[in-house]
């Protein structure tokens, strides 16, 4: 469903042009390839944004489309544990920038290439303001000068950090059905204490995703701040989806872990697969949701992983950023455009977080149905 929901006619490539292009973006030498699908790779110099700057890439589904549910699950599990070793070995990053970029829309250098996370470490003073990284992952720019930052790594460090959870990474990447992980050890993941998980055996694809409205859970958390349940767009085991307070676009998103986490790598290997599986629940709903079944469509999704790279609430969350027809500009504003207009654009009252909200509430359905196919 998803590899023919986002067109990606403009990036048909041969796959001699496609190496082409990869190589002369990318190190020639993944240091993590994960079942022949998933791979990573360094940024070459003169392409990266930053040191350190890796690309996480599936091989399973062509340019400009979003990969079907068990690739993102494994793309999502590549790029966590890539940004986690990142930040290990980088003993200045102060956290990380994980995005991923896909669709037709999106204006990107890194169009033609493969669906793809970028792990960028980030470092104190690093991008003023600090939405620029974006800027520059836009337009293939080089950075400008700001904090001293470390010498780059070579490949082989991140390969032998990489691969001190390779088992374990294959063990959740592979896996068809959560009951492959179950018992697997997260904290040789590197990514905190497993937690129980309330299975829904039995039910539709519709009803696990539906928003438990009754009054006794009048409510749901996001780190301290409390919220009307009804700004929910759909629940799974472990994650919440809900409308955003201060939306970048219309259907703007956000897929919120269960448990109060600061840190992407602090979540359980279960917590990890349960939050990629949302995302992809999150990009159907949204696809779902085109009035016109057969426009295009891009897609961002991002984790500002540390204050330093803007996050601002200490609950884990990744952003799902719909770009529609029309509704493009803000990639290309001037980051400090932006940044002054996030801050001068009002929130949103309840009521009309409430409203799109039910909206999209009709679309889960649907979007579940077509998920279970992919």
């Amino acid at each position: 469903i998803f590899s023919g929901s986002v067109d990606p006619s403009c990036f048909a490539l041969s796959l001699s042009s496609l190496d082409f292009v990869m190589e002369s973006l990318l190190l020639s030498v993944p240091f993590l390839n994960a079942g022949g699908d998933v791979e990573a790779r360094l940024v070459k110099e003169e392409s990266r944004v930053s040191v350190g700057h890796s690309v996480v890439l599936s091989r399973s589904a062509p340019a400009g489309a979003f990969p079907a549910k068990l690739a993102f699950r494994r793309l999502f599990a590549a790029a966590v544990l890539v940004g986690n070793s990142l930040k290990k070995l980088f003993s200045g990053s102060q956290g990380a920038t994980v995005l991923l970029q896909v669709g037709s829309l999106v204006p990107s250098t890194w169009a033609a290439v493969p669906p793809h996370f970028h792990v960028i470490p980030r470092f104190s003073g690093d991008f003023s303001p600090n939405n620029m990284v974006y800027y520059h992952l836009h337009r293939l720019t080089p950075r400008a000068p700001g904090a001293v930052l470390p010498a780059s790594l070579p490949k082989e460090l991140l390969a032998e950090s990489v691969d001190r959870h390779h088992g374990q990474l294959l063990s959740l990447c592979s896996s068809s059905t959560t009951s492959a992980v179950e018992d697997s050890s997260s904290a040789d993941l590197g990514l905190g204490d497993a937690t129980s998980v309330t299975r829904s055996e039995g039910l539709s694809a519709s009803q696990r995703h539906a928003v438990n409205l009754d009054g006794a859970n009048s409510h749901w958390y996001f780190a301290g701040y409390k919220n009307n349940r009804r700004t929910l767009v759909a629940e799974t085991p472990q994650s919440f989806i809900s409308v955003n307070l201060k939306p970048l676009s219309s259907g703007h998103l956000l897929v919120v872990p269960r448990r109060p986490v600061a840190s992407l790598f602090n979540l359980s290997a279960e917590e990890v697969e349960d939050l990629a599986d949302t995302c992809c629940l999150a990009v159907s709903t949204l696809l779902a949701s085109r009035p016109d079944p057969g426009a295009s469509l891009g897609m961002e999704l991002c984790v500002q992983e540390g204050l330093v790279a803007g996050q601002t609430v200490d609950h884990v969350h990744v952003h799902v950023i719909p770009v529609w027809a029309g509704e493009a500009a803000f990639l290309s504003e001037p980051p400090i455009a932006e940044e002054e207009e996030a801050l001068r654009r009002p929130p949103r009252t309840v009521e009309q977080m409430i409203a799109e909200a039910e909206g999209l509430r009709l679309c889960v359905g649907m979007a579940s149905v077509l998920q279970a196919d992919a």
